[in-house]
């Protein structure tokens, strides 16, 4: 479905393919409707190839249920949620389990939150004095966000200038975007 969003700031028509496979053709005031549609039909090709990378850069971990008997994965290791009866704190790695209180687990938002709580904390205790990516990956998003104050977008002058600076970012790029796809970012089903 193609969506058209008007912007008074906008002079040139802009297309974006949204995380959830949304087409959406950003215009300026004065653009008619059909030269919105016509423009997206004239980038199929490029729109294909966008839903195509999206395909491909999919999130390995499935979205969780924080069920009971779940399995969560932290610092390479698998560990299943248990809930338990004992207060104290909301969430415990205790034994090679993810221990959730009860009356926490009953307020799927609060779950969520302190589930997430705890990876931020125990995250951040791991990682103190490590470095979060490898060299070649921080000098990638250094030089892609530096691009981005001489050209914003993703377009082909923006590409050709980060590959005057680094000219093996496509590389570095791709690996990024495959450790992206291996990180669980939070997705929770309702219940």
């Amino acid at each position: 479905m193609l969506e058209v969003h008007v912007s008074a700031r906008r002079t040139r028509l802009g297309l974006t393919v949204e995380r959830d496979g949304a087409l959406i053709v950003r215009v300026p005031p004065a653009c008619p409707p059909e030269r919105a549609e016509a423009f997206a039909r004239a980038n199929d090709r490029w729109v294909d190839d966008k839903l195509r990378l999206r395909e491909e850069r999919q999130p390995l971990h499935p979205t969780r249920k924080l069920a009971d008997g779940e399995i969560h994965r932290y610092l390479g290791r698998d560990y299943r949620l248990l809930y338990v009866d004992d207060p104290g704190a909301p969430v415990r790695l205790v034994a090679g389990r993810l221990r959730v209180d009860l009356a926490t687990a009953a307020d799927p938002a609060r779950a969520l939150r302190a589930l997430a709580d705890w990876y931020t904390r125990a995250g951040l205790r791991w990682a103190q004095g490590r470095l979060q990516l490898p060299f070649h990956l921080i000098d990638y998003v250094i030089a892609h966000e530096l691009a981005h104050v001489r050209i914003s977008g993703h377009g082909p002058d923006y590409w050709r200038l980060l590959g005057r600076a680094m000219p093996e970012y496509a590389r570095w790029k791709a690996e990024l975007d495959e450790m992206g796809r291996r990180v669980w970012m939070g997705d929770v089903a309702g219940r």
